[in-house]
């Protein structure tokens, strides 16, 4: 099978095309894993944002088979930036000036009509590499009789295309019986998280223990203390009720920890409601360090707090630690404002008194369910709000602002 993605309104024999007028997103593509022949994707890497750009290239990887090729066409910034030059330097007679802003920026129509990278030859290709390619070559478009060229037929546009290797066989899920998951969950909880949690521990072999009540402390330790009972435990494993994770995450966290000695490993997760990682790096004097780019490419880097959305603690190494593990006090001025310290940050002050190896894995990255509400654009696309935004603020300023037109009200400005 081979997909066509970014199709459009033009259909090519061979292939099944993939769109957003079909309501086919770019970045999922749902088939199997090591299912598909062929992908091509002409003028479409462009309009997907920076940061999801090499997330989608692996996804796309993922999908073909051993041996399978993936097309990509993009605008050539090099080839444009050499045209617009020329257009500029030797102007012909009665044309028009060369579109540059055009093809680099994108015609602005909607959403989708934005250019969020620029790409050349070099870039392209490591992209190519580094999403697991091999055999990366130039390729010229081939249009049946009659078809329509679609945009890799243009003068400047990029055209590369690499081969999946045959790769390594996935290996099949580990038996971690020796692992115990415990949970503290409230009496009403995240379906998706049930479903998540269910099939990952099931795979590993893994039993799961869970505590319910308000005190966050107290259920968590009397969780933990029972795995400290169990002579034939190696490793605890706390999971949130709103994590999202798989069972290769497990599995990688437990490689890196066994690997380094550490005595606890967390992984990558976005906090609610803000911008941050939930994790915290002080040096020897309490002052916050800043994570450098060499830690976030390696496998592991010592951190002084990290969360419990998927964190596994050594058993052996639990069972020597000080108790209380768990206990929230005030500041110095009795209220629990700044200052004070909840019951998972006194665990790590508990754990680093007892000079314990934690470490976070910046390359194992799981999620964090949120609540979020979604909203029709004057473009007629979407854009999302937080529940703590419409808490504190109500509406969007710009859809306040829209109503306001049929509210007769005085239009609102942002702040």
């Amino acid at each position: 099978m081979k997909i066509d993605i970014g199709s459009g309104d033009k259909r090519y024999e061979g292939y099944t095309p993939w769109d957003w007028s079909l309501e086919g997103d770019a970045r999922v593509l749902p088939y199997e894993d090591n299912s598909l022949e062929e992908i091509k994707a002409s003028h479409v890497l462009e309009h997907i944002p920076r940061h999801q750009v090499n997330e989608t290239l692996r996804h796309w990887v993922s999908k073909l088979k051993p041996g399978g090729i993936l097309r990509i066409a993009v605008p050539d910034f090099d080839e444009i930036m050499r045209m617009a030059i020329d257009d500029r330097d030797n102007p012909k007679p009665d044309s028009k000036p060369f579109p540059w802003e055009l093809y680099v920026m994108g015609g602005g129509v909607d959403q989708q009509d934005i250019h969020y990278t620029l790409w050349n030859h070099p870039k392209l290709e490591a992209h190519l590499t580094q999403a697991g390619l091999s055999n990366i070559k130039p390729w010229k478009p081939q249009f049946q009789d009659g078809a329509q060229p679609d945009s890799s037929a243009y003068e400047f546009s990029l055209n590369l295309m690499g081969t999946k290797g045959d790769g390594i066989a996935e290996l099949p899920p580990p038996d971690y019986s020796d692992i115990r998951a415990v949970m503290t969950m409230p009496r009403l909880a995240w379906t998706d998280n049930m479903f998540c949690v269910s099939s990952a521990m099931q795979k590993l072999k893994i039993n799961v223990q869970n505590s319910i009540g308000v005190f966050y402390g107290q259920g968590i330790q009397r969780v933990l203390e029972n795995c400290c009972e169990d002579a034939t435990l190696k490793w605890a494993l706390t999971i949130d009720y709103d994590s999202i994770f798989d069972w290769r995450d497990v599995v990688a966290l437990r490689q890196v920890a066994e690997a380094n000695e550490l005595d606890a490993i967390a992984p990558m997760q976005a906090g609610r409601e803000r911008s941050v990682a939930l994790f915290s790096a002080k040096a020897q004097d309490g002052k916050m360090m800043p994570v450098t780019r060499d830690q976030l490419d390696s496998h592991h880097f010592p951190v002084s707090t990290a969360h419990f959305g998927l964190t596994l603690i050594r058993v052996e190494s639990l069972r020597k630690l000080p108790k209380p593990w768990f206990k929230s006090e005030p500041n110095d001025k009795g209220s629990w404002d700044t200052g004070k310290i909840d019951d998972d940050i006194w665990f790590w002050k508990q754990a680093a008194e007892a000079n314990w190896k934690v470490a976070l894995a910046p390359k194992v990255h799981i999620g964090h369910i949120e609540t979020v509400i979604s909203w029709v654009t004057s473009e007629r696309s979407k854009e999302y709000q937080s529940m703590f935004s419409w808490l504190r603020g109500g509406k969007p300023w710009w859809v306040r602002n829209r109503e306001a037109i049929w509210r007769r009200e005085v239009p609102e400005q942002p702040a």
